[in-house]
């Protein structure tokens, strides 16, 4: 299913228009409900998507040039484990972000990371 969603999304771009897209993975189960992917289970789905990735788009961008971004209840609390087990290149902060003080600690959890 992962696949069939890329083909349909890319068919007709061209290789210099590859260079320009981000992938973003959010799980729908983790829209709006606070819930959040486990930095393994994350890693699960970065590599479905690179593989998928891999399928219909040049072999150098399936692999680096193309980040895939996480959201999905990011928080203080789990921003460790994403990190240092997730293979994500970058995070959608949703709710947190409207805090300050969670955000912040969001980006110390990168640091450290």
């Amino acid at each position: 299913m992962l696949a069939a969603q890329f083909a349909g999304g890319i068919a007709g771009l061209d290789a210099g228009q590859f260079a320009r897209i981000a992938i973003a993975y959010e799980p729908v189960w983790a829209i709006g409900t606070g819930r959040n992917a486990t930095g393994e289970m994350v890693a699960e789905m970065v590599a479905a998507i690179r593989e998928a990735l891999g399928r219909y788009w040049p072999a150098r961008f399936a692999e680096w040039a193309s980040p895939v971004l996480y959201g999905g209840s990011v928080t203080p609390e789990n921003i460790d484990d994403l990190a240092a087990n997730g293979r994500i290149d970058g995070y959608l902060v949703g709710g947190a972000s409207l805090d300050s003080g969670r955000f912040l600690a969001i980006y110390e959890g990168l640091r450290r990371g």
